[in-house]
């Protein structure tokens, strides 16, 4: 059974997202390009949380690995660089001392990481805000799918078989840079302890 009948790209695309919300727990692999480079991602979703990490040149052009955990409005992250979000910067003492600890921002904008575990970048390839089209793919290695593009070189694959669920954005043009996502039993995802918080040291996100 085919998971939608015939429908337009925007439906399709609707369904996908909303069956990815309600997934008990999605696992995203893959690589895309940020303004520094390219970014390796490898992170567990589940409704509004996630935690994982993500390799490479995140806020500088230094690759480094960053742990992280998103609960709601709070950011929590662990690596040799210490991400502060867009607010007014610590100063480089207290960033030195914090370096590979937890440490937890908050605010509406998680700044540079928070933008890459959202459902706007997953379907965002795809178009944000863009009207997609149905493109002339029919499976995606091997799996019978929907495929939505953006009329230019990204691909937002949705099974077409049982739950209508995103199964990978790949992009034309860049083929190295594709995320793939796998669905499993859910994962508790809670707060590191003792994390630092930046809003007690005078450096609350707008």
């Amino acid at each position: 059974m085919t998971a939608t009948p015939a429908q337009t790209a925007a439906q399709i695309a609707a369904k996908a997202r909303d069956a990815f919300t309600k997934a008990p727990n999605v696992r995203v692999r893959g690589k895309v390009k940020a303004e520094k480079g390219r970014i390796t991602l490898d992170y567990s979703v589940r409704g509004k949380n996630s935690k994982g990490k993500v390799s490479g040149p995140l806020i500088s052009k230094k690759n480094t690995t960053t742990q992280f955990v998103i609960i709601g409005d709070k950011h929590y992250t662990r690596g040799s660089e210490v991400i502060v979000g867009d607010g007014p910067k610590p100063p480089a003492g207290l960033l030195k001392k914090l370096r590979n600890q937890w440490t937890v921002i908050r605010g509406k904008d998680m700044g540079v990481l928070g933008s890459l575990t959202t459902t706007t970048m997953m379907f965002g390839p795809a178009g944000t805000g863009e009207t997609l089209s149905m493109g002339p793919g029919r499976d995606f290695e091997g799996k019978p799918a929907f495929d939505l593009t953006d009329g230019k070189s990204a691909h937002l694959w949705i099974s077409a078989q049982g739950e209508p669920l995103p199964l990978a954005v790949t992009n034309d043009k860049s083929p190295d840079d594709r995320l793939v996502f796998a669905y499993g039993q859910a994962e508790r995802i809670k707060a590191p302890a003792n994390a630092v918080d930046f809003s007690k040291q005078g450096f609350q996100l707008p």
